[in-house]
């Protein structure tokens, strides 16, 4: 009898504290209306004590049978059902409304409970008590990858919207992802047991990213944590530190091999050398040594064949640099220092919601280091901000040259139907699209575009990146990631050409005729667009606007021309049109 009372006890609790807005919440509208009208229809529901679960056992009019208790997820219903059913929230509905009947056994504290909940006004469970999780907890609990992230997605800015009632609903906007948190008035609970208790429209019955994130939203919500806690940890284990020290050691000796012998003196396998040292760090987890050794190997196979572009100077500064990398990772004790040190094979990807990007150019490019390609620019406006997509080969194993042409042809992996040309000039709707930390796009086979109407720069708000003034250019150079702007000039002046450095200037000014330089060093690549500016010269038609590459040379701001704008809404990709 003692178990029958405190079954029912905890289950008239439960049932005490729950009105129709939280049966919705756990399952959806649909399912509650079908439930509430089938109840209507049907005739009585039999209950009986199930003791040996603790639980109510139901048999509905059908035959179906349902075993419900104060845990709602935990039921159990005859029916093929995957998710709550309309079989379980009839079984709730009616044990809720048949409480007198029902609940016959003389229950002292259940008729206190029911009578202190019928005299006093309604009160939403106190969340921020409950949910008041330790973050270190929950990234342990998700892993440190996945919660990495959650951080990115936060700090990108995905919006959710939160609802505190009889359940709480956090909702992530534009994303199919909504996620209910269900109170509990257990006094100790661990941050794994509320989670568990968590639904997620994902269906995941593991611990998901949705999950973990929304707390976090949460919280952030109530004040109990800042973006700014959310600092990503990337650990390097003590057995990786012991491999990191191996391949900076063998980087340091090649380093201290090429400054001692001269480049005059090298041996004739030292590309070779370099080459395989650079494998050897892709194998230690060093890959911001692998690209600069590669770089390095370019550098001298340029002085081997004579190349007018070898500048000494240069070798010298980047042998420094990577042996100073080396150095430093070598002695770090900071395991976020040491992290981006030694940097990433590949950038890590996360997803965001759907966004709108506006094409705005596209630039071909080879490097030094053994990569070619073309990188196409994004324009996002209610943030102001740029993302690109590159598509890319290497060729550090082959001397075959790519035809951009035919690259600049091909089918995007978006799923949209048109070239790379057009969604470079194009605006795009991206769905489950994702990127990384400097906004780069990923060539995710899940991601999927709409190409929509080509895109107006002149009727776009391009923030800090439209630039009509040359003084706010330098001012705004040494800031982070801005070597990248629009800009528009009032005049150009006569071009010219250095014949003894080979290379293309054409002077232009702003309204208040400051003066800067666009500056292209000749090559069979560039050839093509220093044509494209003399013509521009000759028939007077210059772009209205430009995106441009900014650098200092000399003291002196110069711009490299990547796209031209003109005001009939032609875009002219300047490396490939």
């Amino acid at each position: 009898m003692d178990s029958t009372d405190n079954c029912l006890k905890k289950i008239g609790t439960f049932l005490l504290n729950i009105d129709d807005e939280f049966l919705i919440g756990v399952s959806n509208k649909g399912i509650f209306n079908r439930a509430k009208k089938d109840l209507e229809k049907s005739e009585a529901i039999k209950v009986e004590v199930a003791e040996e679960d603790s639980a109510l056992k139901c048999i509905l009019e059908d035959g179906t049978e349902c075993v419900i208790n104060e845990d709602i997820k935990a039921y159990k219903c005859s029916c093929p059902s995957r998710s709550i059913c309309k079989h379980v929230l009839m079984c709730y509905l009616y044990v809720k409304s048949n409480l007198n009947s029902l609940f016959s056994v003389e229950n002292k504290s259940l008729n206190e409970n029911k009578s202190l909940n019928e005299n006093k006004e309604s009160e939403k469970f106190d969340f921020s008590e409950f949910l008041n999780i330790d973050i270190e907890s929950l990234s342990k609990l998700l892993g440190e990858k996945a919660f990495n992230e959650i951080v990115k997605r936060i700090n990108f800015g995905v919006e959710i919207e939160i609802e505190e009632a009889s359940l709480l609903t956090i909702k992530f906007k534009e994303e199919d992802h909504v996620v209910k948190v269900i109170p509990n008035i257990k006094e100790e609970i661990s941050p794994k047991e509320i989670l568990d208790e968590v639904i997620c429209s994902c269906k995941s019955k593991e611990i998901c990213r949705h999950k973990v994130e929304a707390l976090i939203h949460y919280e952030i919500f109530k004040g109990f944590i800042k973006k700014e806690d959310l600092v990503i940890l990337n650990k390097k284990s003590k057995a990786e530190k012991t491999l990191l020290i191996e391949g900076v050691s063998l980087v340091k000796k090649l380093m201290e091999d090429i400054l001692f012998v001269g480049i005059s003196r090298l041996p004739e396998n030292i590309t070779d050398k370099v080459e395989s040292t650079a494998l050897l760090c892709h194998s230690y987890n060093l890959p911001n040594l692998e690209k600069m050794l590669r770089s390095v190997k370019s550098e001298i196979e340029l002085y081997i064949n004579k190349n007018a572009s070898f500048s000494i100077a240069s070798f010298r500064k980047k042998i420094s640099y990577i042996y100073t990398t080396a150095l430093a990772i070598e002695n770090c004790k900071d395991e976020n220092k040491l992290y981006k040190l030694c940097g990433e094979h590949k950038s890590a990807y996360y997803d965001i919601p759907p966004i709108i990007l506006y094409g705005i150019g596209a630039e071909s490019w080879s490097s030094k280091s053994g990569y070619e390609g073309i990188t196409y620019y994004y324009f996002e406006e209610n943030k102001g901000n740029l993302f690109t997509y590159t598509s890319s080969r290497p060729t550090y194993y082959d001397n075959k040259k790519r035809n951009y042409g035919l690259a600049y042809s091909e089918v995007p992996s978006f799923g949209i139907q048109g070239s790379l040309e057009e969604i470079s000039q194009h605006s795009i709707r991206l769905v489950n699209g994702k990127i990384n930390d400097e906004r780069r796009i990923s060539a995710s086979g899940q991601s999927k575009g709409q190409l929509l109407e080509k895109t107006d720069i002149y009727k776009l708000d391009f923030k800090e990146l439209f630039i009509d003034n040359w003084q706010k250019l330098l001012q705004g150079y040494s800031k982070k990631n801005t070597n990248l702007y629009i800009i528009k000039a009032e005049s150009y002046e006569k071009s010219s050409f250095d014949k003894i450095n080979q290379r293309f200037i054409l002077p232009i000014y702003d309204a208040e005729k400051n003066m800067i330089c666009i500056e292209i060093d000749y090559s069979k690549e560039k050839k093509r667009m220093i044509q494209k500016f003399e013509r521009m010269e000759r028939l007077k038609k210059y772009p209205g606007r430009m995106l441009v590459h900014t650098y200092l040379k000399e003291g002196q701001l110069r711009v490299i021309p990547i796209v031209a704008y003109y005001e009939n809404g032609d875009i002219v990709n300047l490396t490939l049109n």
